[in-house]
Formats: structure tokens, C-alpha cells, sequence
């Protein structure tokens, strides 16, 4: 891939909804070897940019829903792993919507090395749809939903109650993902790490701007944490979705920011049973 290439596809996906950016991605092709050329556009250095923090090897077994995006938008020859996501029915998966921004996106499902999920019993699906929901009040939701080009057999993972109940502070939840690990090599292989559900008047005194009523944050800087490649994948209690991770600031050392899946719960039952359409999408389109 070019360097002029690199930088148009990381200009596509570099600022989103809480006001943070990540700057890399992954080749299919580049595993195991680290990718390390990378690290313009943001604070971290390179080895703590792309892995789940603290965490550790996971079986996709164990979170079936756990998929991952990529896209050979740029390069023909290659798939680039950029975000992750959820299954939350048979042909919609869940992801942070500055994740839906990328045209010609896959989704590996099932596999627990998401850049290579032919190789390990995985699936690699065209998606066909992107939904972006309707902004409101002023308010902006970092989450979006992918249609897949045909449904799977997976299981999905189920959706947080809206009381709250499900992420109330002090829980303990599940982040997944795939990215580097501390040693700064790529092994791909799927990863988690538990973290503490906090409140958001907490959360709000890690960072300069207000944490709002649409998210919730986890973790509190100990080390463990999501990060940039992570974007988009699911903070789950006990198989249940309450949160969608957005970014951080200083991955290690600051909680995890999550669109709130309660707040979604209307415009994520909308586009599974009727589709996506202009009555509940932003923009809503068919991918090319």
C-alpha cells in the first residue's frame, strides 16, 4: 500500500464522535510480524496503540459473537483488519459508527484470528448495507449497524435491558478484541480483559470533554483497557451487550469510553426487524 493510500484511509476513519482518533490497521497478509510504520496521528507510541491492554487470549468459542471488520479499499491485494465489532442478529452486526465510514468492508464471524478467517473454520462476508442512526436534540451517537450480504448460523449476542440493570457501576464486564499484544507483536488472535463499569461523573474527570447520558464509561486507567484497532467492539456482562467501545485518550492510563446500549435499544430493534431505511438511518445506503 502506498503511503498516499495509508493516509487517505486513515484521514476516512481519524476523528469520531467523542472527539478521539486512532491511526492504525492491520494487514492480513503482514501476520504474525508487527506493523510498526504507523504512529502519525496519535498520542501513543506504537506499541501501546492497537491492543486490548492488560488483557488475554480469549476463545471465540466462548464469545461467538465477537466479529471482526476489514476492507480492501485501497489495496486490491490485501485485507486490512480496522475495528472490530458484534453479532446482534443473524445478519446485522453492531459497531462504532466511525467504523461504518470504510467502503468494500468485510466481516470475519467466527474466526479467532479475525485477519485470517478462512484459515481457522471463520467466515468472510461482504457487507451490503451501513446504517447511521438519526441525530436528535444535537445529540450524536458513536454506533452503527452493517447488514450482512447473507445471514449465519452464530449465535448472537443479546442486548442489555434499558433500566440499566445490566451496567450498573461497580459491574464487571468483558471488553473483546483483536490487536497487538504487550509484547508489540501481532498475533490477531481474539483477546479480552475485564473491566469495572464506573460512573460517568467519575469518567468525566479523566478527560476534558463531558461524558453524556449515550455512553458509559469502564476501566480506571490500571492498565487495562480496549484501544484504537478495538474500536467498535463489545463491552459485554455475562454474553449481554451494554456497551459499544469508541476510544480513549492515553489507553492505559484512562477508562474505555462506550456508546450506552440501553440508549440504542429502539434504533437497533428498528433496522433489525424492518431494515434499513430513511425513516431510521442517517444516510442510509448500500454498500460499494
Amino acid at each position: 500500500m502506498k503511503l498516499s493510500q495509508v493516509g487517505a484511509f486513515l484521514a476516512t476513519l481519524t476523528t469520531f464522535a467523542c472527539g478521539y482518533s486512532f491511526s492504525d490497521f492491520s494487514k492480513a497478509s503482514d501476520l504474525p510480524a508487527a506493523n510498526t510504520d504507523l504512529d502519525e496521528s496519535t498520542e501513543l507510541k506504537t506499541d501501546e496503540e492497537e491492543r486490548i491492554i492488560g488483557g488475554l487470549e480469549a476463545s471465540i468459542a466462548g464469545f461467538p459473537y465477537a466479529v471482526g471488520l476489514y476492507s480492501k479499499h485501497f489495496d486490491l491485494d490485501n485485507f486490512y483488519f480496522f475495528c472490530g465489532g458484534v453479532l446482534i442478529a443473524p445478519q446485522y452486526v453492531a459497531t462504532a459508527e466511525h467504523c461504518t465510514m470504510i467502503t468494500d468492508t468485510y466481516v470475519s464471524v467466527g474466526a479467532q484470528y479475525a485477519a485470517r478467517p478462512r484459515k481457522n473454520n471463520g467466515k468472510r462476508i461482504r457487507v451490503v448495507e451501513r446504517s447511521r442512526p438519526i441525530y436528535k436534540n444535537g445529540q450524536s451517537f458513536d454506533i452503527g449497524l452493517l447488514k450482512l450480504e447473507t445471514p449465519v448460523t452464530d449465535q448472537p449476542v443479546r442486548l442489555c435491558a434499558a433500566d440499566g440493570s445490566d451496567n450498573e457501576v461497580g459491574t464487571m464486564g468483558t471488553v473483546l478484541g483483536w490487536g497487538k499484544t504487550e509484547n508489540s507483536t501481532s498475533s490477531f488472535s481474539m483477546r479480552s480483559v475485564d473491566v469495572e463499569i464506573i460512573s460517568n461523573r467519575k469518567c468525566s474527570t479523566y478527560f476534558d470533554s463531558e461524558i453524556t447520558d449515550n455512553q458509559l464509561c469502564a476501566g480506571t486507567g490500571n492498565g487495562k483497557n480496549a484501544c484504537t484497532v478495538d474500536s467498535g467492539g463489545p463491552l459485554v456482562v455475562d454474553d449481554v451487550l451494554v456497551g459499544i467501545y469508541t476510544g480513549s485518550k492515553s489507553c492505559s492510563k484512562k477508562p474505555g469510553i462506550y456508546t450506552r446500549v440501553g440508549s440504542m435499544l429502539d434504533y437497533i430493534n428498528n433496522v433489525v426487524t424492518y431494515g434499513i431505511n430513511e425513516t431510521n438511518s442517517r444516510n442510509a445506503r448500500r454498500s460499494t
